[in-house]
């Protein structure tokens, strides 16, 4: 809103966890999700949804953020490395791989619905196709292919409220 020239304390914000059925009951007008998530399970519940997408409005996030300590970082290069590796090939497999990654997300969490699984990751892979966000990470603390994006998800970051303290603490080398 910042980035428009709107007035935040114009709109009325809510915290709105995870049961889509406010903004379903047209109780809310407005519901943050991802594409690979809130958008399939409204669509699959029979409504058409409008996409505000934060890139158009010059909000340029990363979808999926993770975060550990400087001191592990520092202490244990090579164990981060390694396990942001083997997250982006889990993601890899599972893109190329939607029916198969839908039967498996289910085996280990029955609650979860399997064709909403596999669309899940279908629309990821062409959401995705083109950039390099399954290429192995080069170095850690910083993202160097995409400098403008990581600046933005840390000052969006910086912005929020903490959830306890030292949850948003930290430096963002960028």
């Amino acid at each position: 809103m910042t980035n428009l020239g709107l007035d935040p304390d114009s709109v009325k914000q809510v915290d709105v966890g995870f049961d889509l059925s406010p903004f379903l009951k047209s109780d809310l007008d407005i519901w943050p999700g991802f594409i690979i998530n809130e958008v399939l399970t409204a669509r699959e519940s029979g409504y058409d949804v409008n996409l505000i997408m934060p890139d158009d409005y010059g909000v340029h996030l990363y979808g999926i953020t993770l975060f550990t300590t400087g001191i592990l970082v520092r202490d244990n290069p090579d164990l981060v490395l390694r396990f942001l590796r083997a997250i982006l090939k889990g993601w890899r497999w599972a893109v190329e791989n939607p029916e198969e990654a839908g039967r498996f997300a289910v085996k280990y969490d029955p609650t979860l619905v399997e064709n909403l699984q596999a669309e899940s990751m279908k629309a990821a892979g062409p959401h995705r196709r083109g950039s390099d966000w399954l290429d192995a990470p080069r170095e850690l603390g910083r993202d160097a292919r995409h400098p403008h994006r990581a600046r933005s998800t840390g000052r969006v970051m910086q912005r929020r409220r903490p959830v306890h303290d030292g949850v948003f603490e930290c430096d963002l080398q960028i």
